[in-house]
């Protein structure tokens, strides 16, 4: 790529958002994942403490959209780490929505 080409794609990029508003949008999404990752501690705590249930299906919701968030990341950065977790997340979801869907169908 040419420099006026590098130049032309990162202002369309920043087109609508300043450096301040990429920073606050990026710790926002920091901070939604662990205030995500805490309540579904939470919630799987509370189930194994007062149910027998296990809540597998919690964790998958989240671990999509994290592992979707790694993967995006993945294509704008080229970061094969965030490649790897994300896909890493994407499957321990769809294991974790098996056991679930087998629980429900178990009965």
């Amino acid at each position: 790529m040419e420099k006026e080409e590098i130049m032309a794609k990162s202002r369309l990029d920043n087109k609508k958002r300043d450096e301040m508003e990429q920073y606050v949008f990026y710790k926002s999404g920091q901070a939604a994942c662990g205030a995500g990752a805490l309540v579904c501690g939470i919630i799987m705590l509370l189930d194994a403490v007062f149910s027998d249930g296990k809540s597998m299906e919690i964790w998958a919701i989240f671990l999509v959209m994290t592992g979707t968030m790694l993967i995006f990341k993945y294509k704008k950065l080229k970061k094969i780490s965030q490649l790897i977790f994300g896909i890493s997340e994407l499957i321990i979801a769809v294991i974790f929505l098996v056991i679930y869907a087998y629980q429900l169908i178990r009965g």
